[in-house]
C-alpha cells in the first residue's frame, strides 16, 4: 500500500474519532443542581353568576417530574358569602373536584377556604361582576363569493354580528369567545373568530420576529380587553366568523364581564404561551394566581350570551373557499 495514502488515512480516521469523542462529551446528560421544592397545594374554581360552585383540589409537580398530577379527595371547605359564613356542602366527586349545593348570582363576594390535611389552610376570594349590558344586536350573512367558478364549493361562509356594548363607569374587564356546543351530545368547545375593533385590538395581527403572525396577546379564541379606551361610555364591536353551514344553530358569541384576576390570569398565560419560539433566554412569564397558602385561580365571570343565529337570520349559500 501507498505509505502516503496510508498515512492520510491514519490522519482521518484519528480525526473522526476525537471528533466523535468530543459530540459524546458534550452530548453528557446534566445533573439538575437546584433546589427541588415541596409539591402546593392548587385551588382551581370557575365562579359564574346563576351556576353551582364547584372546586378543584390537585398537589403541584416539579416540572422534571412525569408522573400524574395528584389529586386532593379529603379537603374541607369554609364559604363565607358577602361577609357571612354560610353552610354550604360540597361532595367530593373523583379527581380531586368537589361540587357544593351553593349556586352565586351576581354582585356576590365570595371567599373560599379549603382545609388540606398535612398542608393547613388555602383561600381565595372573588366578587361576581355584573352581566354586560348590549343592545342594537345586528347580524349578516356575507354572499358567498362566487369569482373565478370551478364547480366545486365547501359549503363554509361567513357571518358578522355587531353590538353596542355599554360600559358602566369604573374599572371593568371585559372577554370575548365564541362557544360552539352540540345541541345533540351537549359537547362544546371555543371556536376561532376576528374581533374588527382598531381601538380595542389595534393591529389585530402582526409579524413577530421570524415573520410568523401573531394576535397581539388574544389567541384567535378568546378576546380580552379592559374599558381603559371606552370607560364608561357605550361601544360598537364587530366580529365576524367562518363556519359549515349547519353549525350556525350551534355557535353563541359570549360577551363576559370578568374579574381583574381573571383578566390577569388569561392575560398572563397568553403571554407565556407567547414566549415559545422567542429564543432560549427569554425572561420567564409568572403566571397569576390569586389563592393563599398555595398556587392557583378563583375567577368570577358573568355572560351575556349572543346566538349567532336568530328566527330571521336567512338561510345561507354555499361559499366557495
Amino acid at each position: 500500500m501507498n505509505t502516503q495514502l496510508f498515512s492520510h488515512s491514519r490522519r482521518v480516521l484519528l480525526l473522526t474519532l476525537a471528533a466523535s469523542l468530543a459530540m459524546a462529551a458534550c452530548t453528557k446528560e446534566i445533573e439538575f443542581e437546584g433546589e427541588i421544592t415541596d409539591p402546593l397545594v392548587v385551588l382551581t374554581s370557575h365562579s359564574e353568576a346563576d351556576s353551582i360552585l364547584s372546586v378543584r383540589l390537585t398537589y403541584s409537580r416539579f416540572f422534571l417530574r412525569t408522573d400524574s398530577i395528584r389529586s386532593i379527595n379529603n379537603a374541607t371547605f369554609t364559604t363565607e358569602l358577602n361577609g357571612s359564613l354560610t353552610n354550604t356542602a360540597f361532595q367530593s366527586t373523583g379527581w380531586g373536584v368537589y361540587r357544593s349545593n351553593l349556586t352565586l348570582r351576581c354582585g356576590d363576594t365570595l371567599t373560599l377556604h379549603a382545609n388540606v390535611p398535612g398542608y393547613g389552610e388555602v383561600s381565595a376570594g372573588c366578587r361576581i361582576p355584573q352581566r354586560p349590558v348590549v343592545s342594537d344586536i345586528h347580524r349578516e350573512i356575507i354572499p358567498p363569493d362566487t369569482s373565478g367558478d370551478d364547480g366545486y364549493y365547501y359549503y363554509w361562509y361567513e357571518t358578522s354580528i355587531s353590538f353596542r356594548l355599554h360600559d358602566p363607569v369604573g374599572e371593568n374587564y371585559y372577554m370575548l369567545r365564541t362557544i360552539w356546543k352540540d345541541s345533540i351530545t351537549g359537547e362544546q368547545r371555543e371556536y376561532y373568530f376576528t374581533v374588527n375593533d382598531d381601538l380595542l385590538f389595534p393591529e389585530s395581527s402582526t409579524e413577530d420576529l421570524f415573520g410568523d403572525l401573531t394576535s397581539n396577546g388574544n389567541d384567535g379564541r378568546e378576546y380580552l380587553f379592559t374599558d381603559e379606551m371606552i370607560e364608561g361610555q357605550t361601544h360598537t364591536i364587530k366580529i365576524s366568523i367562518d363556519h359549515d353551514t349547519n353549525e350556525l344553530k350551534d355557535l353563541t358569541l359570549e360577551v363576559c364581564s370578568i374579574s381583574r384576576d381573571t383578566y390577569l390570569y388569561h392575560t398572563t398565560l397568553q403571554a407565556q404561551q407567547n414566549t415559545d419560539g422567542i429564543g432560549t433566554f427569554s425572561e420567564p412569564v409568572r403566571i397569576h394566581c390569586n389563592v393563599t397558602g398555595g398556587i392557583g385561580l378563583l375567577d368570577a365571570i358573568a355572560v351575556t350570551p349572543i346566538p349567532y343565529s336568530s328566527s330571521s337570520t336567512p338561510t345561507p349559500a354555499p361559499r366557495k373557499r
